[in-house]
């Protein structure tokens, strides 16, 4: 498998840091989903950090609360990738303060497929539930079925032939982009899910002129 959990940016640090008091009580990093908020302890905002980052394309890794964001796995494959296996970018944080924020994963192939035991996962990291805030979650992008040639358009805006789904058909495994819990869980100031997407080549129509 492939593994980058905690490869990201480091404490407070990257595009949604958690921000942290006096007492260093801390909120969660984020990434696809906001980082959850920390208790207060000292003078300073706890705040968890703001998403960012593309939906459809994610090109960076998890930011930090306390503890590192997950890092950012990227696959161009001409070929077929074959997922019967982990793939996974989380954030860290086990019972400690602010989490970090889940990573990227980003994948663009011809074909793409993975049984039952296939795991991709972008996963944001536990805060403390008494001090720090919940990590927020990644983001995944699976490109397949799409010529090469037409990547960099479809990146850019210019070539917007294509679907984008929740699911693919011949990848029967898991997906999360789950946040983590900590001190404060739920709306508005607990940490929240990141993003995922399937997105293929648009099917071409056919027109028949009859006379």
């Amino acid at each position: 498998g492939i593994d980058a959990a905690g490869l990201g940016f480091t404490s407070f640090c990257g595009y949604g840091p958690g921000s942290h008091d006096s007492s260093w009580w801390a909120g969660g990093g984020a990434h696809g989903g906001k980082g959850g908020k920390g208790a207060q302890g000292g003078a300073g905002s706890t705040a968890g950090g703001n998403p960012y980052d593309y939906t459809n394309a994610p090109i960076h890794p998890g930011s930090g609360g306390t503890f590192a964001g997950g890092g950012l796995i990227r696959v161009e494959a001409q070929g077929e990738v074959i997922a019967n296996g982990v793939i996974r970018a989380n954030g860290l944080g086990v019972n400690g303060n602010g989490a970090g924020g889940g990573g990227g994963i980003y994948i663009m192939c011809s074909r793409f497929s993975g049984d039952t035991s296939g795991i991709l996962e972008t996963k944001g990291g536990t805060g403390s539930a008494t001090l720090g805030g919940g990590g927020g979650g990644g983001r995944i992008a699976v490109w397949y079925g799409i010529h090469p040639s037409r990547w960099s358009r479809i990146r850019n805006g210019t070539d917007p032939r294509v679907l984008i789904t929740n699911s693919c058909p011949l990848y029967s495994g898991s997906i999360s982009v789950t946040n983590g819990t900590g001190y404060i869980n739920g709306p508005p100031d607990g940490a929240e899910p990141g993003s995922f997407v399937f997105i293929k080549d648009m099917p071409h129509a056919m027109v028949l002129f009859l006379r």
